[in-house]
């Protein structure tokens, strides 16, 4: 019936190092200090690698509404700090490398303006397939997205 202490720290912007935390259980033990090395960079880079595996159905989308021979990959560009490359390929075809921007720490999740997330796919396409390899040299499985 009592409140959960809130596990969350807000640091400044640029804070990286090695964070001490100590705590005082329910009978007023001290447990601590735990010495916890951060750096944001990396973990921005984690935190993002998990978003892309727990949702890979949204990386990448057909298009509609007359535009049907476009693929988007915004969920991509939206997580590129996750990411070292992404590439696709149409049905059974060859991978080619995705165009990704380079990952903005201040802002991981903003589209630049100019980029468009999206490629075109030949006319007849029934399937993407996609593969990534994530900022910390790891490769996902290679998942197919059908045209439905």
């Amino acid at each position: 019936g009592k409140p959960v202490p809130n596990p969350l720290v807000q640091l400044p912007p640029g804070a990286a190092g090695t964070i001490e935390i100590a705590y005082d259980d329910a009978t007023g033990r001290r447990a601590g200090p735990f010495s916890v090395d951060f750096d944001p960079g990396r973990r921005l880079a984690a935190f993002q690698r998990d978003i892309l595996e727990q949702f890979w159905t949204s990386w990448l989308a057909f298009g509609e509404q007359g535009r049907e021979n476009l693929v988007y990959y915004t969920h991509l560009v939206s997580h590129r700090c996750g990411l070292a490359r992404a590439e696709i390929a149409f049905d059974d075809g060859p991978f080619a490398p995705l165009p990704l921007p380079a990952c903005d720490v201040a802002r991981p999740y903003e589209i630049p303006s100019g980029l468009t997330p999206w490629v075109q796919a030949p006319r007849g396409t029934r399937s993407v397939r996609a593969r990534l390899v994530y900022a910390d040299g790891a490769a996902s499985p290679e998942r197919r997205f059908e045209r439905r």
